[in-house]
């Protein structure tokens, strides 16, 4: 429309080729954490069901009472021999219905991202995310000749999650009435931080819109880039704490009462 495919085919390149990098990122610094996990998960297993059935025969002919971890490990031993496959089939029941309410209901789905939202910490780095994503395309759009009306109009269009459907479709009738668009902003303070209202008003009073949109969304990304550093570094030692004392709290257990 703008008579630029070349330049917007090439800038569309870039933004999906800078999503796809977050993603990466995101995988690759939950590679480790996921892998001691699971090892932990596993020799946890091997300890319960393998090795205490040999313990116990020896540990009950004591007949003293035994200490309270070791009686709890024995506990968890007896639950998952009588209820083990069970809660394994409750357990993919819940995780189906969840997952097919969502895929299935768009409020189930938007219910579930307002949880997201607000978790503490991660929920802020969710919406710099989200509005990263989104300021990157209407920047995009407004570069190359559209109006501020039609691009938010067409969003709204596409937008699945209903709290950002709301914003949106509040953002449009405010600016297709004149109103600024921070001010419209500005009545979704829980969704757009304080920082990235100021710096859309200064935008739309310098008359460069577009390079500030731009702008944020590159201080989003390099922030969520950033935690996403600090949380794969932070992970790791707690990681490895927890699956310490999983281990060593078996090992214990076998252990006190001898």
């Amino acid at each position: 429309m703008s008579g630029t495919l070349a330049v917007s085919l090439n800038r569309a390149y870039i933004d999906i080729h800078r999503r796809e990098e977050i993603k990466k990122k995101i995988i690759g610094a939950l590679i480790y954490p996921v892998f001691i996990l699971i090892a932990t998960i596993g020799m946890t297993i091997f300890l319960v069901m393998f090795i205490f059935p040999k313990i116990f025969p020896l540990l009950n002919s004591l007949n003293v009472k035994l200490p309270f971890l070791t009686r709890l490990v024995s506990g968890v031993y007896k639950f998952t021999l009588s209820y083990g496959i069970h809660s394994l089939i409750f357990i993919a029941l819940i995780t189906y219905t969840i997952y097919f309410l969502q895929k299935r209901y768009l409020y189930i789905r938007t219910m579930f991202s307002n949880i997201f939202f607000n978790i503490p910490i991660i929920g802020n780095k969710i919406k710099k995310f989200k509005i990263s994503n989104h300021f990157y395309s209407v920047s995009l759009l407004l570069e190359h000749g559209q109006s501020l009306s039609s691009i938010l109009d067409r969003d709204y269009a596409f937008e699945k999650n209903l709290i950002y459907k709301k914003c949106i479709e509040h953002c449009l009738y405010g600016v297709t009435r004149g109103v600024p668009l921070s001010t419209c902003m500005n009545d979704f303070s829980n969704i757009y931080p304080s920082q990235c209202i100021d710096l859309v008003s200064i935008g739309e009073r310098t008359g460069n819109l577009h390079t500030m949109l731009t702008h944020i969304a590159k201080i989003f990304e390099t922030e969520i880039e950033d935690f996403i550093k600090t949380i794969s570094i932070t992970i790791e030692p707690l990681l490895m704490i927890f699956m310490g004392l999983i281990v060593g709290g078996i090992a214990l257990s076998i252990i006190l009462p001898i």
